[in-house]
Parts: C-alpha cells; sequence; structure tokens
C-alpha cells in the first residue's frame, strides 16, 4: 500500500494520495518499523511535491525520528535528505525528485500505475 501512496504522489494525484493516506494512517502503529518509516517519508516527500512544506516536515521528521530510535540508519540518511531537500526547494509547486521504495522498474509496479492512470482517465 505505501507503493501506491508513492505512485498517487508522483502521478500528482492528490486524491489517491489522501485516500491511501488514510489507510495506511490508521494500521501505521502496527508496522513494522521500517514500514513506519517509510509511510512517513513518502509522506513527506508527497506532499512536498503538492507544496504542503509543513505537512512534508512534519512527517519527515517523523520519519526521522523513528528511523533514529530504531537504528534505521538507511531509512534516517534518506529521510535527511528528503528533509533537505525539502528545505532548499524554492518553488512550493515544483517536486523534488521522489524518494524510491526500489519497487520501479518492476512489472508490479508499471501495473499498478498502469492502473492508476487508468482510473484518472476514466
Amino acid at each position: 500500500m505505501i507503493a501506491l501512496l508513492e505512485v498517487s504522489a508522483q502521478m500528482g494525484d492528490r486524491v489517491g494520495f489522501t485516500n491511501w493516506k488514510r489507510q495506511i494512517g490508521a494500521i501505521a502503529d502496527d508496522l513494522p518499523k521500517e514500514r513506519q518509516v517509510l509511510f512517513h517519508l513518502q509522506l513527506g516527500v508527497g506532499y512536498t511535491g503538492f507544496g504542503q512544506l509543513r505537512n512534508a516536515e512534519r512527517s519527515l521528521r517523523k520519519a526521522v525520528a523513528v528511523a533514529e530510535r530504531h537504528h534505521l540508519n538507511e531509512y534516517t540518511f534518506r529521510a535527511e535528505a528528503a528533509l533537505r531537500a525539502m528545505r532548499d526547494q524554492s518553488a512550493p509547486d515544483t517536486p523534488v525528485a521522489p524518494v524510491t521504495s526500489g519497487a520501479e522498474g518492476s512489472t508490479e509496479f508499471d501495473t499498478i500505475a498502469e492502473k492508476l492512470r487508468a482510473l484518472r482517465a476514466g
């Protein structure tokens, strides 16, 4: 589901992003810590792309805090990099390069992206 949140943000689908945020947020506390960090990281990146910089900063700070608390160093670096990119962003409507979960390029990712495009068009 986090990949769908990411795809929605990359496609500029605010409604889809909000729906996935709500669904994942309802179970976020039950997710493994690594997935919790990834959820907040993707939220932050998505919010940044939509120009919602306060929400982006809040989500990215949460990702950093959870990653640091649980010694998830790779995620700490990724979240800190996304936070820096968000702060360096000059225009709120200009999305930063998304932080990926490694799913891009896979057949599953392509299938999901195509289905989301079809839903948007239809």
